[in-house]
């Protein structure tokens, strides 16, 4: 899976960005191409208590952005995060376009 990945303050091995790709395979599967998804993980400056990994999400389909933006101490908890908001994102519009149709369903077969 392709992707943009940006980096601020924030340095992964190459073990790190092998399990990012690994864990975005898993994302595919729910998309349908062509999409577009922007990472970036960034060091939260801000927080007192730790090490804080910002992960932030867009994914654009469809002329749709889904966007989710997750908090966590390590960037892979962060990213894991990341990708359980999207899922939801994308389960809640499926669920909606399926309303949708079955609406329009009824109405042409009362007719």
């Amino acid at each position: 899976m392709r992707f943009s990945l940006t980096l601020q303050h924030l340095t992964l091995s190459d073990f790190d960005r092998a399990q990012l790709d690994s864990k975005f395979q898993r994302l595919e599967k729910h998309v349908v191409p062509p999409f577009k998804l922007d990472v970036v993980l960034c060091h939260a400056m801000h927080h007192q208590n730790g090490p804080v990994v910002v992960c932030r999400l867009n994914l654009t389909q469809g002329g749709i952005v889904f966007h989710a933006d997750r908090e966590a101490a390590t960037a892979l908890s962060a990213v894991d995060a990341g990708i359980e908001a999207l899922y939801q994102e994308l389960q809640k519009i499926k669920q909606k376009q399926r309303r949708w149709r079955r609406g329009w369903k009824r109405i042409f077969r009362r007719e």
